[in-house]
C-alpha cells in the first residue's frame, strides 16, 4: 500500500522553462551543538534536501525554496536545510527561505504570501506525501510540478527477503500511511464543509 501511494509520481529530472522555483518542503531538524549540517536533519528531511539540490544542480538558473519555521526562539528549520545546500556547492544568490509554516497548510499560505505572483512551482516532500501536499499548494492557486523524494519502499531487482515477523519498521511505514490517508480525507471534508484554510477548492483523485 506504500509502494502504491509512493508510485503515483515518477522521479523528476526535467523541470520546464516558465517553472523558476523548486520548493523543497520540511518537517524537521535540530540546533544541536557539535552536529554537522547533515546530521543535524532527520533522515526523512536529508533526503528531501538532496533532492532539492539535485534538481538545482540540473537546473541553476532556478531558485532553491526551503521552507518551515521550527520552534520560537531558534532558527528556522528551513535554514538548517539551506546550510546543507551551501555544504553542497548552492550559489547563496539562488537559495530563499520560508520561514512560518508549521505545516503543511500553513507553508502553502505562506508561500504564497511570499511569492505572491509564482503560479507554477516544483514541490519537492516525500513521496507518500507528496499527494496531500500537492493538492494543498493546488487549492491555493499554485500548479504543482511533483518531485518525489524520501521513498520507503524501495524494491531491490533480484527479489527481497520476506520476513514474516512483524517488525518496528512495518509498523512504522503503517503509522505513515494511515497518517497520509487520514490526512487527505480530513482535508476533503473541510474543503466539502467550507473550512479550509487556504484559497480556492480541491478534489482528491485516486
Amino acid at each position: 500500500m506504500v509502494q502504491w501511494m509512493e508510485s503515483d509520481y515518477p522521479v523528476l529530472n526535467d523541470i520546464p522553462a516558465d517553472t523558476s522555483l523548486i520548493v523543497v518542503l520540511e518537517s524537521g531538524g535540530v540546533p544541536a551543538e557539535g552536529l554537522s549540517v547533515y546530521q543535524r536533519l532527520d533522515l526523512a528531511d536529508l533526503h528531501r534536501t538532496l533532492e532539492g539540490i539535485r534538481l538545482w544542480k540540473l537546473h541553476p538558473d532556478k531558485l532553491l525554496v526551503f521552507s518551515s519555521k521550527g520552534r520560537d526562539g531558534y532558527p528556522s528549520q528551513a535554514s538548517y536545510y539551506a546550510d546543507v545546500a551551501l555544504e553542497q556547492g548552492v550559489d547563496p544568490a539562488q537559495i530563499r527561505l520560508i520561514e512560518k509554516g508549521v505545516t503543511t497548510e500553513t507553508e502553502a499560505l505562506d508561500f504564497t504570501e511570499q511569492f505572491p505572483e509564482v503560479k507554477k512551482i516544483v514541490l519537492v516532500t516525500s513521496a507518500i506525501h507528496l499527494r496531500r501536499a500537492s493538492g494543498i499548494f493546488q487549492a491555493a492557486g499554485v500548479e504543482v510540478i511533483p518531485a518525489p523524494a524520501d521513498f520507503q519502499v524501495k524494491i531491490q531487482p533480484g527479489g527481497n527477503r520476506i520476513n514474516w515477523f512483524p517488525s518496528l519498521t512495518s509498523l512504522i511505514k503503517w503509522n505513515t500511511l494511515l497518517h497520509e490517508g487520514i490526512g487527505l480525507v480530513w482535508v476533503e471534508l473541510r474543503v466539502w464543509m467550507g473550512e479550509f484554510p487556504v484559497l480556492g477548492r480541491w478534489r482528491l483523485e485516486n
